[in-house]
């Protein structure tokens, strides 16, 4: 009888720590899969001060939150009035934290449908948008966020 005791023990015990690590390995993965990317983390911004497209910009990309800020600056080559969803990042706030993620060549802020982009690795690494017709290109300036 007390050998059936320790078995059922023993039993209980080893179902209770597969449990445990089968539903950490689960949440892992979850939480993994909704940040960005660690080649994405970092400070970027627009190639000069001067922007060919007529905005000067920058984001603050960290594990799963980013910053926009600019894009607010004088237009030049985007239409005399363009609509908020083909100037770079327009529909969001500037200079406040979203919480975001990045799969499959996009980039997911808040609850907005994914912006594609493209990260080569040159040097410095450069990490290109698309905004419709419109190609946004930005350098990281720091791997600090």
């Amino acid at each position: 009888m007390k050998h059936t005791n320790k078995l059922a023990f023993f039993s209980a015990a080893l179902f209770a720590a597969l449990l445990a690590l089968v539903s950490t390995a689960c949440d892992m993965a979850w939480v993994d899969s909704k940040s960005f990317d660690y080649d994405l983390r970092g400070t970027w911004e627009t190639n000069t001060p001067t922007s060919p497209d007529g905005y000067v910009g920058r984001l603050v990309i960290g594990y799963n939150h980013i910053t926009i800020t600019g894009y607010t600056g004088s237009i030049s080559n985007w239409p005399s009035s363009p609509d908020e969803n083909t100037r770079p990042f327009g529909s969001f706030g500037k200079g406040v934290k979203y919480e975001g993620y990045s799969e499959e060549g996009k980039l997911y802020i808040g609850n907005a449908a994914g912006i594609p982009y493209h990260y080569d690795t040159s040097s410095p690494p450069v990490l290109t948008f698309y905004f419709g017709k419109k190609i946004q290109i930005l350098h990281r300036i720091s791997t600090d966020y």
